[in-house]
């Protein structure tokens, strides 16, 4: 159980990472909403979406964002045929 709670926290960690740097390369580099939060917010709150569609553009790059990552292991089992194994050849 301890094993499983410190591989949990590990992938926890880094999807959190993987996920805010795509959210910054997205907001720095590429200044899109490739991810389309503008959409999310149109669903979600549409009073606010109509003060902020029209220069979303302008605010997206700005926009602070807060990620949440839930990661929780099920099962164990075993892999009969593992992709290290594939790669390793």
């Amino acid at each position: 159980p301890k094993k499983i709670e410190e591989l949990e926290k590990k992938t926890k960690e880094k999807v959190k990472q993987e996920i805010e740097e795509v959210i910054e390369r997205a907001q720095g580099d590429l200044k899109s909403d490739i991810l389309g939060f503008g959409e999310a917010i149109h669903r979600n709150d549409p009073k606010a979406w109509r003060s902020l569609k029209n220069n979303w553009k302008e605010h997206f790059p700005t926009v602070a964002f807060h990620t949440k990552v839930d990661v929780e292991i099920q099962r164990l089992g075993t892999i009969v045929e593992s992709f290290q194994e594939e790669s390793e050849d």
